[in-house]
């Protein structure tokens, strides 16, 4: 249902160009080999960016969630897969940064404190334009529930709107229950932005190769705990598959499967096109009927 902070963009409203992802982070089972959590961030504008980027895993236990990951590792890697920056415990940077510098970042940017000699991991470094991946395994093949998270670290807001985090994505494991693949954002600015949100598990089956791909994701976005809008299918007529698909094309999204097939079950990627005013949200992804398997979900800010 359409409420006061969510709206599809072919309703009238208007936009501000100045609103911005803040804080973009994604909680999900690691597993291992090609289970491991893959987070994409996309840096857009024409200089480099400072980001804070952090894999929590103990800390998730101060929160009460049960099978944390108990040490994760990070690489964040570019387009050419080459590491740009890494780290295993957040108090022992090899890029310069200090512990202290790590504590003061996260308490200016207002996210939780890592406790002294947790296993934690967090990096504090500057990236150029581009397409990065945070690649979170657990030590010595280790498995459990990780949260990734990544800020926008410019100390002011003008630097930090000619240079944005304009897209993350994450690739995780769908379990059932509290282990299902959640996405927050953080909107800030004067008013509202629109996002395209996807959920896709098919079209990785079909387009991608991935055979433990998820058959029909199920996702719901809220503000929270008011749930704002669900979609099943993308292709649901009341969805708006040309906005969709336009949206897809401006950002540079690859496209999603259409043709139903009752064999790949194509056609079943859950995709919205959203306006959200701003506020801190909640992207959660599941099976439908408590389906599990590997899921992408995906939020592009729209130009």
């Amino acid at each position: 249902a359409v409420s006061e902070v969510a709206t599809l963009t072919v309703a009238p409203v208007t936009t501000s160009t100045d609103t911005m992802l803040a804080n973009i982070s994604t909680r999900a089972v690691v597993g291992r080999d090609s289970a491991v959590m893959i987070v994409g961030i996309v840096v857009g504008g024409s200089t480099p960016k400072n980001v804070f980027i952090r894999a929590a895993g103990p800390a998730l236990s101060s929160f009460g969630v049960a099978g944390a990951l108990a040490n994760p590792t990070m690489r964040i890697v570019n387009a050419s897969n080459v590491t740009v920056a890494e780290n295993d415990n957040w108090e022992t940077q090899i890029t310069g940064t200090t512990s202290a510098t790590i504590q003061a970042t996260a308490s200016r940017l207002g996210a939780f404190q890592f406790r002294a000699a947790s296993q934690d991991a967090a990096v504090l470094t500057t990236l150029s334009p581009g397409n990065y991946n945070a690649i979170v395994s657990g030590v010595n093949s280790t498995t459990g529930i990780a949260l990734v998270e990544a800020y926008d670290a410019d100390p002011d807001a003008a630097t930090a709107r000619t240079r944005k985090l304009v897209n993350i994505s994450t690739r995780g494991q769908v379990n059932t229950g509290d282990n299902v693949l959640i996405a927050g954002l953080v909107v800030t600015g004067p008013g509202p932005r629109t996002y395209l949100i996807r959920a896709v598990g098919p079209t990785l089956r079909k387009s991608f190769g991935v055979n433990d791909a998820l058959l029909d994701p199920f996702m719901q976005i809220y503000r929270g705990e008011t749930l704002l809008r669900e979609n099943d299918d993308w292709d649901t007529p009341s969805n708006g598959m040309p906005a969709i698909r336009q949206a897809a094309q401006r950002v540079g999204a690859f496209a999603i499967m259409e043709e139903r097939d009752t064999v790949l079950r194509t056609g079943l990627d859950a995709v919205m096109l959203i306006t959200l005013q701003p506020g801190s949200y909640t992207a959660k992804v599941s099976g439908f009927e408590g389906a599990t398997g590997v899921a992408l979900i995906e939020i592009y800010e729209i130009p």
